[in-house]
């Protein structure tokens, strides 16, 4: 864990250099103040000190590892990946940067580099549960659901208050299928973290995979509370929505997720078959239409709720202008 500074230290060292103090009194102004910016949010004034003190005092890992951190805060993790080599290389069992860097491999989608940094903190201290839980994660992003549930696993007997493994484990067993175990993971790791909101949106998509979509649609709605940016959530409720009948609600989730995701293809596609049921049929052929040129199959994924086009026509009670029909129909 970095050592952290109340925002008050900024003031203090607010004259840093002023006096022309010798180079590593200096170099540790700058790394404090660091610190105290990056714990306020304000990252590039972190970095700013952070590399006056690396000017001042390169051979330090911690400030490397501390710089690397704010870039990870960033988003900026080809820099932050960067960093933390440098801390590595110059502290080579340090623990806390090998874990940083592993999620900086993971954010970048390279699950394999990402495990083995986690493999590497889990041998430099094996008791460490938040490697185990990081490295199940990556994982379970490679598709290797049972490692991904072991590495869970080992980590709530490390920590059984420790809410993300829960969640992530679920999020394991739901992708092998296993629905009612992840519901039973996700139930445990909300009531340990209320506020997850992983936990609440995976749990969702569960209850939507079991075909209870009022509960799909509390948990979604949740999820949107603690998180409205979180545009799978939005686009989810409204497939939920649209499950229940309720194709004007569809609608404006929809609205909201192309909103926040103007590329998101597959709102357009679902808010295309919603406009059908309310018999919109321009608005339906639009957003069809859009979702085919952004590269959604929409016969596919019209005949993932439907057999065909008259059993669409049987079920719902509308007849779909010839046009859209044949848009939805495969060719001979």
């Amino acid at each position: 864990m970095r050592f952290r500074m109340s925002s008050r230290s900024i003031t203090s060292h607010a004259e840093v250099g002023a006096l022309q103090p010798d180079k590593l009194t200096l170099a540790r102004a700058y790394y404090s103040r660091g610190i105290a910016y990056d714990k306020k949010g304000e990252y590039d004034r972190a970095i700013a000190d952070f590399t006056k003190a690396i000017q001042l005092k390169p051979d330090d890992a911690n400030i490397y590892y501390n710089r690397g951190i704010a870039y990870y805060a960033k988003g900026n993790f080809i820099s932050a990946i960067e960093d933390l080599n440098k801390a590595i290389q110059l502290k080579p069992n340090y623990a806390i940067a090998h874990n940083s860097r592993g999620m900086a491999y993971y954010a970048k989608g390279n699950f394999a580099r990402a495990i083995e940094d986690f493999t590497k903190v889990i041998e430099l201290n094996p008791n460490y549960a938040y490697a185990y839980n990081n490295r199940g994660g990556a994982y379970r992003s490679e598709g290797n659901y049972a490692r991904a549930i072991e590495d869970c696993t080992r980590a709530i007997k490390l920590n059984p208050n420790y809410a993300e493994p829960y969640s992530n484990r679920g999020a394991a067993y739901r992708e092998k299928g296993l629905i009612d175990r992840a519901i039973a993971d996700y139930d445990k790791a909300i009531q340990l973290k209320p506020d997850l909101v992983e936990a609440h949106y995976n749990r969702g998509r569960a209850y939507g995979e079991k075909g209870d979509y009022d509960r799909a649609i509390v948990d979604y709605t949740t999820a949107i509370e603690i998180k409205p940016k979180l545009v799978e959530a939005y686009n989810n409720r409204g497939n939920a929505y649209t499950k229940t009948g309720e194709y004007a609600r569809a609608i404006e989730d929809y609205n909201r997720a192309i909103q926040r995701k103007p590329d998101l293809a597959e709102s357009y596609a679902s808010r295309g078959e919603a406009w059908l049921h309310l018999s919109e049929w321009e608005r339906a052929k639009f957003d069809l239409t859009t979702a085919r040129d952004m590269g959604v199959n929409i016969i596919t994924s019209f005949h993932n709720d439907y057999a065909s086009v008259p059993d669409f026509e049987r079920i719902i009670g509308i007849k779909l202008p010839a046009d859209i029909a044949a848009m939805l129909t495969p060719q001979q």
